[in-house]
């Protein structure tokens, strides 16, 4: 019977690395992927830790890929990197957690581990193979304490979403130190118990210190301190709830069943979970509870729970199932305890598959992002010495120095060459003559490089676009198409301008 398991267990996985990687070889990377590999190729390491102030992240993913994008290997390096980290951990979690191989495989199959961490590669593919580090690491913790630190450290720094589910893991683990040694006195005492905490508040004060700086300088939070906490915490927890989980967690299925529907079983669901959580153990309880209560603050306060974020929840329910039950349960619990926990975690991993599958077919049938269709057009047709001023002054149309390092792109701001986005910048209200001359390159012609949202707002859609110039001729050369499946408005066209004697 365990043979036949292996077997199942080890011909599933292997469907799912074909299967992604499969939609990583249709995946075209956008904007959040692309700034990224562009950061680690073009900064140094001190300038990659200054520049998370405008960034808003903290530096680990752009260390990883340091090595790799600064030793001049190509782009597609980037996604191999992400599904490769990706598989790995999850292929742990896949076989060594503790869970039934029936809610095993439809965990494996649901949309963040089989399409959003493996795919779309960012910093969050590391979040499976951490997980399984916590894991290992939580019956010994007491035995390998350094290790569980930094572990917890390790999480912290993935994202600031989950500084919560850190804090909270890293608390629980403080006072299970301060138990374990409770018959210690004096200098004994302190030496078990306080470095590994101090190591974590020393990694979670570096960490802090790396992104405080976004504050005032960072395009994506409230520009001040004043901003930040006179926002309406109410309303934007209302608008987290309204929005998720049937807009962002389980968008196909609510298209199929509809949204009440999908809130009832979500919650049920939900809920169900928590309760055999806190019947299994109140300290791996209150940590769920705590970091998802993080995330909502986050997602009201600073930046939205979409994409990868939306599944956190979920994700860390099924990794605090995975840990061993509190010592009363393991000597006697409730039958019905266990297959509830299952039952739950299957049911929430089993509404995300319309939209794993959903997201893996238009990965094979549409782009994800147009950026490298353009780029490629650029490289094949546009002079690498020409002026390409690109608009908006954002990072949706700042990224494509990852596919074109040598192409001299101006900010439509500054009207400076970048390699590297910083932060975002005005655009101009109108494209008249005395703008196009901002932009003029000693009379030769240059080239204006927009997404479709600018092209609309200026008007230049038409057969004759940017009509009334007398100082100037402007013509388009190329418009991406397919557009974009992902709603990023990562759909762009280009325009010749001329300068008239």
């Amino acid at each position: 019977m365990k043979n036949k398991s292996k077997i199942i267990s080890l011909v599933l996985f292997c469907i799912y690395a074909v299967l992604t990687l499969t939609a990583v070889f249709f995946h075209e990377p956008w904007q959040d992927e692309l700034h990224a590999w562009v950061m680690a190729r073009e900064l140094n390491i001190f300038q990659i830790f200054y520049w998370m102030r405008y960034d808003g992240h903290f530096a680990i993913w752009h260390l990883i890929l340091m090595p790799f994008a600064a030793g001049g290997l190509p782009l597609a390096t980037l996604s191999l990197i992400g599904w490769s980290l990706c598989t790995i951990g999850t292929g742990l979690l896949f076989f060594r957690t503790r869970l039934p191989l029936w809610v095993r495989s439809l965990v494996l199959f649901s949309c963040p581990l089989f399409y959003y961490f493996p795919v779309v590669c960012r910093a969050y593919c590391l979040i499976p193979l951490t997980l399984y580090f916590l894991i290992a690491l939580y019956p010994v913790r007491l035995r390998k304490p350094f290790r569980y630190a930094f572990s917890i450290l390790l999480l912290l720094y993935i994202h600031s979403y989950l500084a919560g589910m850190a804090g909270m893991l890293g608390l629980f683990f403080l006072i299970d130190l301060i138990r374990h040694n409770r018959n210690l006195q004096g200098d004994l005492f302190r030496k078990k118990v306080l470095p590994p905490p101090a190591l974590m508040l020393l990694g979670a004060l570096c960490a802090f210190l790396m992104v405080f700086p976004a504050v005032g300088e960072s395009s994506v939070v409230p520009k001040t301190f004043h901003d930040f906490f006179n926002q309406s915490l109410s309303a934007g927890l209302a608008r987290t709830l309204n929005s998720w989980p049937s807009v962002y967690f389980t968008n196909s299925l609510a298209f199929l069943i509809g949204r009440t529907t999908v809130i009832v079983l979500f919650w049920l669901a939900t809920l169900a979970g928590l309760f055999s959580l806190f019947r299994r153990s109140v300290s791996m309880g209150m940590i769920w509870l705590g970091g998802t209560v993080w995330m909502f603050l986050m997602s009201a306060l600073v930046y939205p729970m979409l994409m990868h974020r939306a599944y956190l929840p979920f994700l860390f329910l099924f990794f605090c199932l995975s840990l061993p039950p509190a010592r009363k349960i393991r000597r006697g619990g409730p039958r019905w305890l266990h297959p509830l926990s299952c039952a739950a975690v299957a049911l929430l991993a089993l509404m995300t598959f319309p939209d794993s599958w959903a997201m893996f077919a238009n990965e094979i049938k549409h782009p994800f992002s147009n950026q490298g269709q353009m780029a490629m057009f650029i490289e094949q047709n546009i002079p690498r010495d020409a002026k390409i001023v690109t608009f908006p002054s954002d990072l949706i149309s700042s990224t494509l120095t990852a596919f074109l390092p040598d192409h001299q792109l101006y900010d439509c701001e500054t009207n400076r060459r970048y390699r590297v986005y910083r932060k975002k910048g005005k655009i101009p209200s109108v494209l008249n003559d005395a703008v196009l001359h901002y932009y003029s390159d000693k009379g030769k012609p240059f080239y204006l490089m927009l997404n479709t949202a600018m092209i609309d707002f200026y008007g230049l859609s038409g057969e004759k676009p940017a009509r009334g110039l007398k100082y100037f001729k402007v013509e388009s050369l190329y418009r991406t198409n397919p557009p974009a499946f992902f709603p990023a408005r990562e759909d762009y066209g280009i325009f010749k301008v001329t300068p008239l004697e």
